[in-house]
């Protein structure tokens, strides 16, 4: 039985010798920390001759919908959707501008919050 024992014991150690050395060649030296950021918005422009204006960014919580709507210079929300990242965090947003609910000329606000996370950004309509 002691025989068995140290056998299994020899199995268990080098099971955790040839672990160890795995994670010791497969890691990486980088020990920076990086600050989260949980919504980031990196691309906010309209597009060319056109009414579309094209929002782009990223978040950390990617299995999480992030509700967006946008506000008029009266501070009303004109539309209001939901928007899916992908698995890599990813969103896309095409807002056309125009219509009955875009009547106001000045800086809407695109607001887009994901659980106690919120982003904030302005857009001109003339």
């Amino acid at each position: 039985m002691a025989k068995l024992i140290r056998v299994i014991l020899l199995f268990v150690g080098i099971a955790l010798f040839t672990s160890m050395i795995y994670f010791a060649l497969n890691s990486t030296n980088d020990h920076r920390v990086y600050e989260l950021i949980p919504i980031e918005l990196k691309i906010a422009q309209q597009l060319e001759n056109s009414s579309v204006w094209h929002f782009a960014g990223s978040v950390y919580d990617f299995d999480t919908p992030i509700d967006m709507h946008v506000k008029d210079p009266s501070g009303n929300t004109i539309t209001a959707d939901t928007i899916i990242p992908d698995e890599d965090g990813n969103f896309d947003i095409l807002i056309t501008t125009g219509g009955p609910l875009w009547k106001q000329d000045g800086k809407y606000l695109l607001i887009l919050e994901q659980g106690d996370f919120k982003e904030i950004q302005t857009f001109r309509v003339n």
